[in-house]
C-alpha cells in the first residue's frame, strides 16, 4: 500500500462507513480520512465531507461540524452533508441548529426524490425534528 496514494486513503475511509462490527473501524476511518485530506492539495469537497463524517462516527462533534461546514461551502446542495451536520449538532446538544440542518436536508432530498428513493430518509428526518422540538434541552 502506497502511503501517498490519496485516492486509496479516501476509498478506504469511505469503505469504513459500511463496517459496523469492527472495534477499530471508526478510528481507522478517521485515520484514512485525515490522511486523504492531508495529501489533498485541491481542497476536494468529497475528502472534507468524509473527514467530517469520520469525526462524527468518533463522536468528535465540534470537529465534525467544522469539516462539514467546510464541505457545505463547496457543495451547498448536497442533502447528505446537511443530514450529517444535523446529527453533529444534536451531538453537541444544539437542537435549533440540528432542526435547521435537518429541515434543509428534507428540502434538498425532496427535490431529488421523484422515484421515492429518499422517502424513508425524509421520514426519519421529520421524526428527528419532532423529537428535538418535543424535548428541548
Amino acid at each position: 500500500v502506497c502511503s501517498s496514494d490519496l485516492m486509496l486513503h479516501y476509498y478506504l475511509a469511505a469503505s469504513y462507513t459500511f463496517v459496523n462490527n469492527s472495534p477499530t473501524a471508526d478510528v481507522d476511518m478517521l485515520t484514512e480520512a485525515r490522511t486523504a485530506v492531508t495529501l489533498d492539495t485541491t481542497n476536494n469537497k468529497d475528502y472534507v465531507n468524509i473527514l467530517g463524517r469520520a469525526y462524527l462516527r468518533n463522536r468528535q462533534y465540534e470537529d465534525a461540524v467544522l469539516q462539514l461546514e467546510k464541505a457545505l461551502r463547496a457543495d451547498p446542495t448536497n442533502p447528505d452533508i446537511y443530514y450529517y451536520l444535523g446529527v453533529s449538532y444534536e451531538g453537541l446538544q444544539l437542537g435549533e441548529e440540528a432542526v435547521n440542518s435537518y429541515t434543509k436536508a428534507i428540502e434538498l432530498y425532496t427535490k431529488i426524490n421523484s422515484d421515492g428513493k429518499y422517502d424513508q430518509t425524509i421520514l426519519q428526518l421529520r421524526k428527528g425534528i419532532a423529537t428535538i422540538k418535543n424535548n428541548p434541552k
